[in-house]
């Protein structure tokens, strides 16, 4: 019953709003408007003469927190959204009135099993930040021997029932997407059930702030050898699945450009950091924040000629495979060189080209479609763009890009967006492009081969031992003598010495030839070698 109820409220808004009004001229979407509209209602008379971006912004406002956070997402979608729709939807702020601090009390009377104040010696009333998901409140531990003064910390607690509510709007998006999958023939086009099955796992990501936890730790630890950006120190201790308590940090918005300069701050240095970081991130730690907007960055001018970045909010986090990750890298150095026929082939190798499209003609659109860019200075093209031309172009021939690839395009466009807020005259490519050149030859190189083989060959090891078991396991089941069994243990004993020796003959032969460590290789032919002799002795 609630489900119907809501359903009828959204569709009330979008009657009160003129939504229908924005889709696409069509037969479907005229049919649409002639059948529905008089159910839904007409549009409101105070809201006809405003334009159907800001309608749709006030209608996604008022539906509520998750309505927002889609429409959020769909802000940073230009390769399915025109210009004009995407930065009306970039202002939808994800900022809603706290719940009661009573509420928040018994939160963390439920999650600790004592009062909040047993937990903390100061807590703050006010909310540092409110959102439609969680919010978070400033607050201070008891002394320890580590912070005989108590540290302070930031505590991040979820909204009562909100698993609840999200599941239910879910549910409401879901049946929208499919309807208009059935009945609008663009909207298959953009394939909105996938956008939506997308922002469900990003949802659901959020809802469980233990695993925040975890990505900011992960994301420190590999952040920590850089030292060019700083993830809080996460405070297990105090941390459940609804409730996240970090270090508290303190630095300069992003956004403040004006106060940076005032200080002198190498506001060059930061930006070529934050590029490096990003790329760092996406291909040497595969583990990248994938939520960089304004909001979820700090900087630390503490020291202006060596400025830092600080990262916070860990809910939205991605990883690449290794096959994403070489189509990437190859993409952009391919659109570099102006390479399109590579662009089509790669993305054929990726199967992402259905059997009856025609590689000849994809390379044909991706030109026409990126020649324009070709022509300009590589510091004047901006990665974003080339990311979003790509995908639209490859959208004609059915071409859907993965989750990740759709996180990783969101990041870049919002990496490049802090870059060149800092320092305009940012050149991504200078920095991008001996770095992705250098990755994959590394990847798909000889230094690559001996690398695999070096990382797979533990494996390989730590399966033999079981191979042993699961035979002498079958034999010691057999109704056979004794020295048979020992026969056979000798027998698996041998093979697994053999097998050892054969392995380290093969890379020891690789890694002296793919690769200068001759030390290694050596030690590696001497040992398989003596093995083997051992075992053709025997």
């Amino acid at each position: 019953m609630n489900g119907v109820k809501r359903l009828w409220e959204v569709g009330r808004t979008v009657g009160r709003y003129g939504l229908l009004e924005l889709l696409p001229d069509s037969a479907e979407s005229r049919r649409l408007r002639k059948f529905a509209g008089p159910v839904l209602g007409k549009t409101d008379s105070k809201l006809a003469d405003r334009p159907g971006p800001e309608r749709l912004r006030l209608a996604l406002e008022e539906l509520g927190p998750l309505f927002v956070k889609f429409g959020q997402a769909l802000s940073t979608r230009p390769d399915i959204l025109p210009p004009g729709m995407l930065e009306e939807l970039a202002r939808l702020q994800d900022n809603v009135p706290p719940f009661p601090l009573s509420e928040v009390h018994k939160l963390l009377t439920a999650a600790y099993g004592k009062p909040a104040s047993e937990v903390f010696s100061w807590f703050d009333e006010q909310p540092l930040a409110s959102a439609s998901i969680a919010q978070v409140h400033a607050a201070k531990l008891h002394p320890s021997d580590d912070f005989p003064e108590g540290r302070e910390v930031v505590v991040k607690i979820l909204r009562p029932n909100v698993e609840a509510i999200v599941e239910r709007d879910l549910a409401m998006l879901k049946t929208l997407a499919s309807l208009a999958e059935q009945f609008i023939a663009d909207a298959r086009l953009v394939k909105p059930t996938q956008i939506v099955a997308e922002y469900e796992q990003i949802c659901r990501a959020e809802l469980d702030l233990l695993a925040e936890a975890a990505n900011a730790a992960l994301l420190r630890r590999n952040s920590q050898a850089a030292g060019t950006l700083y993830v809080p120190e996460v405070e297990w201790d105090y941390c459940h699945d609804n409730v996240f308590v970090m270090e508290r940090i303190w630095g300069v918005p992003v956004s403040q450009v004006e106060k940076m300069q005032a200080a002198d701050v190498n506001l060059e240095l930061l930006a070529k950091r934050g590029v490096e970081t990003f790329f760092s991130q996406v291909f040497t730690d595969n583990f990248f924040h994938a939520d960089m907007h304004p909001g979820n960055v700090l900087v630390d001018m503490s020291i202006p000629e060596d400025p830092s970045w600080i990262a916070l909010d860990f809910g939205i986090m991605g990883r690449l495979n290794t096959a994403e990750q070489l189509l990437v890298a190859q993409l952009l150095v391919a659109f570099s060189n102006a390479n399109f026929g590579l662009i089509a082939r790669l993305l054929g190798q990726s199967g992402w080209v259905p059997a009856n499209k025609s590689l000849a003609g994809l390379e044909g659109s991706l030109r026409v479609a990126c020649e324009p860019m070709v022509n300009a200075p590589l510091a004047e093209i901006s990665f974003g763009d080339v990311l979003v031309t790509l995908l639209k172009a490859a959208r004609r021939y059915e071409i859907q890009p993965s989750p990740t690839l759709v996180l990783l395009e969101k990041t870049i466009v919002n990496v490049e967006g802090l870059g060149r807020r800092l320092y305009p005259q940012l050149d991504l490519w200078a920095t991008a492009k001996p770095f992705l050149e250098r990755w994959v030859k590394q990847k798909i190189g000889p230094q690559g081969l001996v690398e695999r083989v070096k990382d797979d060959w533990p494996i390989l090891l730590g399966q033999l031992p079981q191979f042993s078991s699961s035979l002498a396991g079958i034999a010691t089941g057999s109704r056979i003598s004794d020295e048979v069994v020992a026969s056979q243990k000798q027998q698996h004993r041998s093979l697994q010495l053999t097998v050892v020796a054969t392995g380290l003959l093969a890379t020891g032969a690789l890694t002296g030839v793919l690769s200068s460590h001759w030390l290694l290789a050596t030690a590696m032919l001497l040992g398989g070698g003596w093995l083997l002799w051992r075992q053709l002795d025997n």
